[in-house]
């Protein structure tokens, strides 16, 4: 398949997702900063990268299926195959399941809101400071 990159495919989880809650097996996992196996930022583009909240990032080559609601990923440098599925009960919320790491995983994300240099336009010169 190809890119996934803004494609009609995959724009529904393009962006970057902070994670709400992170359940691992039954156990929820509360967001510490020296917990490896708890994820703090998702983000989907050309691939999709985990980021744990130790920063540890991990990379994957992925597919979207917005009919049947799956992700289909490979770890950057193997050619094992995941499939996750996933919801999105509102464009600003979504929710994963799936077996990562021979753990069950349900995690709930919410997107991050767009940088400022994306939404309130670029000027080379501001007569007026934006933070004054």
């Amino acid at each position: 398949m190809g890119r996934t990159d803004r494609s009609p495919r995959a724009k529904e989880i393009y962006g970057s997702w902070r994670v709400a809650a992170f359940i691992a097996d039954g156990v929820e996992h509360p967001p510490l900063t020296t917990d490896d196996d708890r994820w703090k930022i998702v983000t989907a583009g050309r691939g999709l990268w985990l980021t744990t909240m130790t920063d540890h990032r991990e990379g994957f080559a992925i597919e979207v299926d917005t009919t049947a609601h799956t992700i289909a990923l490979i770890p950057i440098g193997t050619k094992t195959k995941e499939t996750w599925s996933y919801t999105q009960p509102t464009p600003e919320r979504l929710v994963i399941d799936a077996i990562h790491g021979g753990r069950y995983l349900h995690v709930t994300l919410h997107r991050e809101p767009a940088p400022l240099l994306v939404t309130r336009g670029f000027h080379w010169i501001n007569e007026i400071p934006f933070n004054h």
